[in-house]
Parts: structure tokens; sequence; C-alpha cells
């Protein structure tokens, strides 16, 4: 039998967006970096990390639009960030956000990425 290491349904893309992190009972948010996301969650890189199963809301911009997503902590990295599942928030919402964000980084790969580099030689 084939092991598969990624169980994801929906794949994630990969990204690089500045996030408030404002978990349940703290005063103020951690500031991370969404480093991948897709339609039912995302990776934060954060320097601190929250206890499994601790509500967060997440806000950060995309494309000039101001996103907010409510979840829970999947999983933890100690010194390299959370799994965070998002709940109760609208699917269309989130999906909006994903094809926000795919539009930017498809846009940043074809002006910045490795090919682009190697046609402006």
């Amino acid at each position: 039998m084939e092991s598969n290491p990624d169980r994801r349904q929906h794949p994630r893309m990969r990204c690089c967006i500045v996030a408030e992190v404002w978990a349940e009972g703290q005063p103020a948010p951690l500031l991370g970096t969404v480093a991948n996301i897709n339609p039912y969650g995302c990776y934060v890189q954060t320097p601190v990390p929250l206890r499994m199963a601790t509500r967060v809301d997440l806000k950060f911009s995309v494309g000039g639009k101001n996103f907010s997503a409510r979840g829970a902590v999947l999983g933890t990295s100690r010194g390299f960030g959370i799994r965070i599942g998002f709940t109760d928030t609208d699917r269309e919402r989130l999906k909006q956000l994903y094809e926000a964000v795919e539009r930017i980084t498809s846009q940043y790969e074809s002006e910045n990425g490795y090919l682009a580099k190697l046609r402006g030689r």
C-alpha cells in the first residue's frame, strides 16, 4: 500500500501574507505569516506556538481586500508555526480569499519567478 504524507483533500497554495492572529483570551494579537492556505485552513508561521484547539481569529489583507477567518489550532511546530482549521466561516468568503491569493501568487510568479528571470536575461 502506498503512503501519502499529505492527506488533504484540497491542495494548499503557498503564499506569504502578514496576518494578525487573535487567540481567545489574549489581549493582543500575535503577528505571523500565512505560509500556505486552502479553503479549509492554513499554516501560519509564528514565533510562539498556541495550544491545540485554541480558538483564533485571523485578520489579513490580500489584493487590497480585508479578510478575516475564524478557526482553531489543529497542530503546532514549536518555533515555526501553527496549523489552523477554519470554523464558523462563510465558505463563499473563504473561496474568494483563496482566489485572491491565487491571483496575487500567480501574478508575482509570472513577474518575479524563475522563468521570468530567465526571460529577462
